[in-house]
């Protein structure tokens, strides 16, 4: 639904989806870039459990992660399918 959305969005903007993806992709990875070391504890100087440098990977906690990876290319791709077929 929300896929649908956006395509809509861009249309009435004039812009493609890709074109979209690309404006906004810089501007998520700089706000990342900034929130996550400033309210997230990093680890840097002693990798101890609950930092980022020190979480240890487990087999459910990768398979979690491949999870929503695989979840996330599929909201993005489903993005381009409705902008495509719609």
């Amino acid at each position: 639904m929300s896929a649908r959305r956006a395509g809509r969005a861009g249309r009435r903007r004039g812009g493609r989806t890709a074109q979209l993806l690309n404006e906004y992709s810089p501007i998520a990875a700089g706000m990342l870039a900034v929130l996550v070391p400033t309210f997230e504890p990093m680890g840097r100087r002693t990798r101890e459990a609950g930092t980022l440098l020190g979480f240890e990977y487990t087999w459910p906690a990768v398979v979690a992660i491949a999870i929503s990876a695989i979840l996330g290319l599929l909201v993005s791709l489903s993005t381009f399918l409705v902008r495509a077929l719609g």
